[in-house]
């Protein structure tokens, strides 16, 4: 009768710790995408939160299925240890050079895009301040009828409520 092995080797921990410092690495590359998010579309906190947990629900579904899959269902600490370790390397050092150019990339096509937009900004200007200044004046004679309004009530309370 075979016995399956139940225990992990020196060598095969060993593995695992480097398949796991690998694909905490993987792990930045896919939080390096919602940094890149992030910076492309600005949210509220509430939407950091949101795709926070989306990230961990994420990851938590990937060292459940790691388990199963390479260490026989054994789940042991120094797995995400080196999950860890794999994502402080990536962030500290290649996570930070590419979002770096990435903030460069989306800088530049924002000002391109605001060098694309200048003149219609400035029509935009033009149009609304001509607008506005008559929605205005507009304003300004609605609020002097209704004030010349309550002053002739005002004067015909005296009329009515004669004070003698």
């Amino acid at each position: 009768m075979i016995i399956p092995e139940t225990y992990l080797s020196v060598h095969q921990q060993l593995s695992l710790l480097g398949l796991s410092v690998a694909f905490g690495a993987a792990f930045g590359i896919v939080f390096d995408f919602f940094r890149a998010l992030r910076i492309a579309l600005p949210h509220n906190k509430l939407l950091v939160a949101a795709e926070d947990i989306i990230f961990m629900l994420f990851y938590s579904v990937f060292i459940i299925s790691f388990t199963s899959a390479a260490a026989l269902g054994q789940f042991r600490f120094f797995y995400v240890i080196g999950n860890l370790i794999g994502f402080t390397l990536y962030f500290f050092t290649v996570g930070s050079v590419i979002i770096r150019i990435f903030r460069s990339i989306f800088s530049a096509f924002l000002s391109v895009f605001h060098f694309i937009l200048f003149p219609f900004r400035l029509f935009y200007v033009r149009i609304f301040t001509k607008i506005s200044s008559k929605f205005v004046a507009f304003a300004q004679i609605i609020a002097k009828c209704y004030k010349i309004k309550k002053r002739l009530l005002i004067e015909h309370t005296k009329m009515l409520y004669n004070s003698k």
